[in-house]
């Protein structure tokens, strides 16, 4: 019985510590730009991961993440689009690459705080993951390995 108690005050403290870790403070300055910028966002989530905070939400059906640097300065906002929104210069470009046979695991177009707009690429061979972006000319801007 002694122990049945011990291990479900353990439970509970455990779960206590993990609940309260999930305590954060959004910095003003990213709120501001977030309802700024997105301000038909739905399903609004906030999360923090040590190095920055993420805002996943959904524009219509699309979902969405935009990323803040811990001081509230945006750095980028990803969109899953659809295949078919692909601009054909950007579709035609990846499809002469040298990923052209490699399996596509998601497309999304990217903004960021360098007033870039890519389109990015993520593709798969074997255990190798990669992230293939583009303009919106079709030009390939830079390739990088997934870790």
């Amino acid at each position: 019985m002694c122990k049945k108690m011990l291990l479900t005050a353990v439970l509970g403290m455990v779960l206590l510590i993990h609940a309260s870790a999930q305590v954060f403070n959004v910095p003003d300055k990213a709120k501001t730009h977030f309802k700024t910028n997105y301000n038909n966002a739905r399903d609004v989530d906030w999360r923090n991961n040590v190095s920055d905070y993420n805002c996943f939400f959904k524009e219509g059906d699309i979902d969405c993440r935009a990323n803040y640097h811990l001081d509230g300065t945006w750095n980028y906002t990803e969109k899953k689009i659809p295949a078919d929104s692909i601009p054909v210069k950007v579709s035609d470009s990846f499809s002469k690459s040298k990923y052209r046979d490699w399996a596509l695991k998601s497309v999304l177009f990217v903004e960021n705080n360098k007033k870039e707009s890519l389109y990015r690429y993520e593709v798969k061979k074997g255990v190798k993951v990669m992230y293939i972006f583009f303009d919106t000319d079709g030009k390939l801007i830079k390739e990088n390995a997934s870790i």
